[in-house]
């Protein structure tokens, strides 16, 4: 098949097109930056660059739909936010590309952090109490007990504004209102854990479950595969409640009992898709099979990742990594990820991405200084979807 990639300077991205060229999938890439990771690749799959979907979604969605319609396009995979940007317009897609996701309503309410927190508790999932504050007025019964509680706009990721516990100086960063509301949330003490997976229509056909132990800001940049039930079973409650279709993922804390409790989603994909190489060495499998059958086949048996494996961002680890604050397990070596784990970047066979890397880093710091925001930031900014947009991106 033909398949459309979006977000290709996404470390997943280039993950996600070695599985499926590898299975014998033509695949396109499409990016607004100049240098994405994937663009460096060896398999040298067309790369086309668009417009920013933050900065005009229906500018960038004509070029999305055009190109689908140009080069006969059979899925568009979006992997990262412009799949909100894409699932408003969906009907603007002929019926001969298919756009792998759902209904932009039930996208909206899932990625929203108060919303999703009511639809996982009516599928059976276990939630910390949050609350909406949509305004200076809401902050004030949390004055005296902020130190209890997280807050985090609705709208965010990678744990960007995210204040846990805060003090009173800190807690004066918490600016809600109508147009940007944020969320208090019951602070859980425990373990943060991840979960990656592809849906068809309530069934889950792939799954992905891990901890990141190296961060990059609040981003993770060195993960273990887990193989944990109670995730499993929670992810599948949700899926099948809400007749999902498309990549989801979310986070959860498990508690000092050792309880799962989900936090938050996101409709999209995540560094669990590093993880299908794990399940394809111990089982002998083809990767490329075994995601070209989830992403595109409905029915099927469940594809679970395996446990016990490590996974890094090479690039990343080498700027973040050196420093023993960014690892949230402090019993590790500084310098485990890079001599234990495989670098999800940098491959022998396909060597240039890995090399090419200091090159996308360079234009994201470009994009930084030019939109004044934090380089964890900047590397997905002109993506983002906020249901709201008040900052002007600029070009680069």
């Amino acid at each position: 098949m033909r398949i459309l990639i979006t977000a290709a300077r996404a470390p997943v991205v280039l993950d996600m097109m070695r599985h499926l060229t590898r299975h014998g999938h033509e695949v396109l890439l499409t990016d607004s930056r100049a240098f994405p990771l994937s663009r460096f690749s060896r398999l040298k799959c067309k790369y086309f660059r668009t417009s920013s979907p933050g900065s005009d979604p229906a500018r960038y969605r004509q070029e999305i739909r055009e190109l689908a319609e140009r080069e006969s396009v059979d899925v568009v995979l979006p992997m990262f936010e412009e799949v909100m940007h894409l699932a408003a317009g969906i009907d603007e897609f002929d019926g001969t590309t298919r756009v792998f996701c759902d209904d932009f309503e039930k996208i909206r309410e899932i990625h929203n952090k108060y919303t999703f927190i009511d639809i996982a508790r009516n599928a059976g999932m276990s939630v910390p109490d949050t609350y909406l504050l949509d305004g200076p007025d809401a902050l004030q019964d949390f004055a005296d007990c902020a130190t209890q509680f997280v807050f985090k706009p609705v709208y965010s990721r990678f744990g960007d504004q995210v204040l846990l516990g805060p003090d009173a100086k800190r807690f004066a960063e918490v600016t809600p209102s109508a147009q940007c509301p944020w969320v208090a949330q019951e602070f859980l003490d425990g373990d943060l854990y991840c979960s990656f997976g592809i849906a068809h229509q309530g069934h889950l056909r792939l799954h992905s479950a891990y901890q990141p132990t190296c961060f990059a800001g609040r981003a993770g940049i060195l993960f273990n595969s887990a193989q944990e039930e109670d995730i499993l079973r929670q992810v599948q409650q949700l899926v099948k409640h809400i007749d999902f279709t498309g990549f989801i993922s979310f986070d959860f804390i498990r508690d000092r009992q050792g309880r799962f409790h989900v936090i938050e989603c996101n409709p999209r994909s995540t560094s669990g898709v590093h993880f299908l190489n794990a399940t394809d060495e111990a089982s002998g499998m083809d990767s490329g099979t075994s995601l070209s059958r989830a992403v595109l086949e409905p029915d099927g048996p469940l594809i679970e990742a395996s446990a016990n494996q490590t996974r890094m961002l090479g690039f990343a680890m080498a700027i973040y990594g050196w420093n023993k604050k960014n690892h949230a397990y402090g019993s590790l070596p500084v310098w485990h990820g890079l001599t234990a784990a495989s670098d999800v970047v940098f491959s022998w066979k396909d060597p240039l991405p890995g090399v090419a890397a200091p090159i996308m880093l360079a234009e994201t710091m470009i994009s930084a200084v030019t939109n004044g925001v934090k380089l964890t930031r900047s590397g997905t900014y002109d993506h983002e979807w906020n249901d709201f947009r008040t900052e002007t991106l600029a070009s680069v």
